[in-house]
């Protein structure tokens, strides 16, 4: 009996004293190749010899990327912002997508913009520029107070796929009573005395009688403005 204790005790001490060798000799592991970490456990930060960046897809619009930053594995989400479903531009991320046929769609490019007639500007939709010109908007938000007691007036002139009038038209203040929308800048028939000008826009003003009279500009290289509502007041310079 007290032989087999014995060896039960020495058994114990060496099945001890070989856990503390492994121990004492494992070897942190180290990943030498991207992929390798990308695909360890969740929350694993580990050290890491590689230089290039791997990506997994996670959703339609988001990917994990890992990367090895001062000997380290890190993981981040990298999600693309003009990515995602969308019913309005205020659903994309402001100043880097519009929302077109329901979904969030990268700012279009502008390196081939037409110039500006004298005075206007490029319009932006959800904070991205855009080519479209307009009158320079006076306000913000319709129906805002302006200065002189006046209102603030949605434009007519917009950027083609606008959902938010406060955002991406050519507002103007007028006075109180106006027929809005603010007709400035939308496409009339030029004065066929001045034969120079092959495209005209509205310059206009809201009078008394709450209507906005309009007369031609040249408005040069614009063939795509918006047509003027046919209430406002036509007149000749």
């Amino acid at each position: 009996m007290k032989h087999f204790m014995v060896s039960v005790v020495i058994v114990a001490l060496t099945v001890f004293a070989g856990c503390v060798t492994e121990t004492d000799v494992i070897v942190p592991r180290v990943d030498d190749d991207c992929r390798t970490a990308l695909m360890g456990p969740p929350g694993y930060v580990g050290q890491c010899s590689f230089t290039d960046t791997c990506r997994l897809i996670i959703s339609q619009c988001c990917d994990l990327e890992m990367s090895c930053v001062d000997g380290r594995s890190t993981l981040t989400e990298a999600c693309d912002p003009s990515c995602g479903m969308c019913g309005t531009d205020e659903q994309c991320q402001f100043g880097a997508a519009v929302c077109n046929r329901q979904m969030c769609e990268a700012c279009p490019p502008t390196g081939a913009c037409e110039m500006c007639p004298l005075g206007w500007r490029y319009l932006e939709r959800n904070g991205c520029p855009t080519c479209d010109c307009a009158p320079v908007s006076e306000c913000a938000m319709a129906g805002a107070p302006c200065n002189d007691g006046q209102q603030c007036y949605p434009g007519t002139v917009c950027v083609p796929g606008c959902t938010n009038p406060n955002d991406c038209c050519s507002n103007q203040c007028a006075a109180l009573g106006c027929m809005g929308p603010a007709p400035e800048g939308c496409a009339i028939p030029c004065d066929m005395s001045d034969p120079t000008c092959t495209s005209c826009a509205a310059a206009c003003s809201c009078e008394p009688d709450g209507q906005w009279h309009c007369s031609p500009v040249c408005a040069p290289n614009q063939p795509s403005l918006p047509a003027c509502p046919p209430s406002i007041v036509t007149s000749m310079r």
